[in-house]
């Protein structure tokens, strides 16, 4: 919801940045040319990089708070606790 009132405010762009440097959504208003160009992709700098292309661009960006997500095996405890942690297991 905050994403989308983000873009209907005019921003073009909207961020969730990931705590590994990344980001866990992306949201724009129309595809802006080469914005996803060249960043090091898996790379902990892929939103900072992402963060200068936008700004270099002139693009009204709004990040939204940053959130973990599940890129590798070694994630999956994390996952795990938060399930038992849900459940009440």
């Amino acid at each position: 919801m905050e994403a989308a009132r983000a873009l209907a405010d005019g921003n073009d762009a909207v961020f969730g940045p990931a705590e590994d440097g990344g980001y866990v959504l992306v949201g724009l208003r129309s595809p802006p040319p080469g914005l996803f160009s060249g960043p090091a992709w898996g790379t902990s700098t892929v939103m900072s990089e992402t963060r200068s292309r936008a700004s270099a661009q002139g693009l009204r960006i709004v990040e939204l708070e940053t959130l973990w997500d599940i890129d590798e095996p070694a994630d999956l405890p994390r996952l795990a606790a938060l399930a038992a942690f849900c459940t009440g297991s």
